[in-house]
C-alpha cells in the first residue's frame, strides 16, 4: 500500500467493490497538530470519528507526523526503527468499552509484528523507513543493535544478523545534531485487533480514536559510539544517556480511508437502518508480570473466562528487560538464553507441548554459565514455533527468532494460509472455546537463570518483563443507538 493521500484503492469482496480516498483528520484535543513527546510521560492524541459520517475502514488508515529529537553535544541521536511511539491505543464510544484497548501497545508491536509479517509481500516490498519496521537493506555489519546480542562481558555482538534482510534497528543522527524524521504509523500494524480488520464499517454515533504516547526514552537515546551503541556495562563509563528534554512532533494527521463507493455505502446504512451490522472481531489483551533481578524461575498464570470472549485465538508470551528506558527499552533479545533458558504451557494443568522446550541454539556460542554442557535437543523453540514462523520475517533464521524471542499457543489457522497479511482467520475458525466452560487457566512455567546479573552481567540488570498478549474472538454489534460487544 502507497501512503498517498490522493490514492484511490480497490479490494474486492463477494458483492461489491470498496472504493477508498484518504481524509485528512486533525487532531481533536490539540488545535495545533503539535505535541510534545516527554521524556518519561506519556501525551495523548485524540481524533473523532463516525456519528453520520461516511463509512471507513480503520485498517486502510494510518497516522503521519514530522518529530525532531533534540541534539546533545558530542553525542549521536539513535532512533529505534522497531516497536512504535504508542504505548496505549484505543477505539470506541468516548467512554465505556472500545473496539480497541491494548496497552503495552509498543511491546505488542516489537513480539508481534516481525511474526505477523510475510517476508516478501509484508516486509520486503511493503515496508520503508518511513512506516518503520523495514529491512536493512544493508550488510549485517552497518546495521547495529542497540545492545549487544552475546549477553557476556566481551559485548561485541553489535552487528545485526542477516545481510539485507534482517529488521533495521536504529535510525542514527550526526553528531551533535537534531535528528528530524517523517512518520507514517499503519493502523493495521496492530494486527489482531479491530484496526487489522479489513472492511468498511458505519457507525450511528460517534467513535473516538486515542493513540497515548511512549515515553520519548523509549522512542530514542543518545550514544557516543555509534557502532556500539550501549557499551556501559563493559567499558565501566556509560556511553549513552537517555533523552531528558522534549521532542516536538508537528503536522500529526490521522488519514482515514473514507468508502466512496455508493453502493457500498447504502449497503451499510440500509444494514444499520434494518437493525444492526455484526462483524466477528480479534480482540487482544496485555499482561505484565514483573520478575525481580536473581529470581531463576517465572510461573505465569491467567484465568480465561468467556467474559473476554467466546473463544482464545492465540496466546504470546514475550520477555523483555525490565530496564524500559534507553537502548534497552525493547530488548526481548534472548540470544544464548540470555532471559529465557525453558518453558513449558499449560491449560488446566495440561501440557501444551510434549516436553520443557528449550531454547538452545547450537549455531552461536554456548555460555557456560547459562549452559555448563550442551542439552541433548537443541533449537526446540525455534522448532516449536515453526509453524507460526514459516514464511514470516522471524522464519529466515534461528538466530533471528533469539533476537525477537516469543512464544506463542495457538488455536487458529496458520497466519498465511490466506493471500493477506490483513488475514482474518478468526471469522472461519472458532479456536480454543470458552462458552462451554466457566473457565480456563493457562499456565506458563520457565527456567531464567539469565535473570541473574552474577550468571549473565549485560542481560537485566533489574530483571525481566514477562508479557503474555490473549487474542479472544468476540462480536462486534453496530446500532443506531451504538456499539455493543458480545462473545
Amino acid at each position: 500500500m502507497q501512503f498517498n493521500p490522493c490514492q484511490i484503492s480497490f479490494e474486492l469482496t463477494k458483492e461489491l467493490v470498496s472504493k477508498y480516498r484518504y481524509a485528512r483528520t486533525s487532531l481533536n484535543n490539540l488545535n495545533s497538530g503539535t505535541a510534545s513527546f516527554l521524556p518519561t510521560s506519556s501525551q495523548m492524541l485524540e481524533w473523532k470519528l463516525g456519528g453520520g459520517d461516511a463509512p471507513y475502514n480503520l485498517s486502510r488508515s494510518f497516522i503521519t507526523y514530522n518529530i525532531t529529537y533534540p541534539s546533545a553535544a558530542n553525542q549521536y541521536i539513535c532512533e529505534f526503527q522497531e516497536g512504535g511511539p504508542f504505548q496505549q491505543i484505543y477505539f470506541g464510544p468516548p467512554s465505556g468499552l472500545g473496539v480497541v484497548d491494548l496497552v503495552y501497545a509498543n511491546k505488542y508491536q516489537k513480539a508481534q509484528l516481525p511474526l505477523a509479517s510475510r517476508i516478501d509481500e509484508d516486509f520486503l516490498s511493503g515496508r520503508d523507513q518511513l512506516t518503520g519496521f523495514y529491512p536493512s537493506r544493508c550488510p549485517a555489519q552497518e546495521n547495529v543493535n542497540p545492545f549487544s546480542l552475546d549477553g557476556s562481558t566481551q559485548g561485541n555482538a553489535y552487528a545485526g544478523i542477516l545481510n539485507n534482510t534482517d529488521i533495521q534497528h536504529l535510525k542514527i543522527g550526526a553528531l551533535g545534531q537534531d535528528l528530524t524524521v517523517t512518520k507514517i504509523i499503519p493502523l493495521s500494524d496492530f494486527v489482531d485487533t479491530f484496526f487489522a480488520c479489513d472492511r468498511s464499517i458505519l457507525t450511528g454515533t460517534e467513535m473516538v480514536l486515542r493513540m497515548y504516547t511512549a515515553s520519548l526514552q523509549q522512542l530514542a537515546f543518545y550514544t557516543t559510539t555509534p557502532n556500539a551503541p550501549a557499551s556501559s556495562s563493559i567499558a565501566g563509563v556509560p556511553n549513552w544517556s537517555n533523552i531528558t528534554t522534549v521532542a516536538n512532533a508537528s503536522n500529526i494527521t490521522l488519514w482515514v480511508a473514507r468508502e466512496v463507493n455508493l453502493d457500498v455505502q447504502n449497503s451499510l446504512r440500509k444494514a444499520l437502518i434494518e437493525g444492526e451490522i455484526v462483524i466477528p472481531i480479534p480482540y487482544t489483551y496485555a499482561y505484565r508480570f514483573s520478575q525481580s533481578n536473581g529470581s531463576s524461575n517465572s510461573n505465569l498464570s491467567l484465568t480465561l473466562t468467556k467474559g473476554f470472549g467466546r473463544a482464545v485465538s492465540k496466546i504470546q508470551y514475550a520477555v523483555f528487560n525490565n530496564n524500559e528506558f534507553g537502548p534497552y527499552a525493547l530488548d526481548n533479545n534472548n540470544s544464548q538464553s540470555c532471559k529465557v533458558q525453558s518453558y513449558q504451557s499449560f491449560i488446566n494443568s495440561q501440557p501444551l507441548t510434549d516436553a520443557v522446550v528449550n531454547t538452545y541454539n547450537p549455531l552461536v556460542a554456548r555460555n557456560a554459565a547459562i549452559w555448563p554442557s550442551p542439552p541433548v535437543d537443541t533449537n526446540m523453540s525455534y522448532r516449536e514455533n515453526y509453524n507460526l514462523l514459516r514464511g514470516s520475517v522471524l522464519g529466515q533464521s534461528a538466530q533471528l527468532f533469539d533476537s525477537n524471542f516469543s512464544h506463542t499457543d495457538s488455536w487458529s489457522l496458520l497466519p498465511f494460509t490466506q493471500t493477506s497479511r490483513a488475514f482474518q482467520y478468526w471469522t472461519n475458525n472458532e479456536g480454543l472455546s470458552l462458552t462451554g466452560n466457566s473457565e480456563c487457566q493457562y499456565q506458563l512455567q520457565a527456567n531464567t537463570p539469565g535473570c541473574n546479573t552474577a550468571v549473565y552481567p549485560l542481560t537485566s540488570s533489574q530483571g525481566n518483563l514477562s508479557y503474555i498478549f490473549v487474542t479472544f474472538l468476540r462480536h462486534l454489534h453496530i446500532t443506531p443507538a451504538g456499539i455493543v460487544l458480545t462473545a
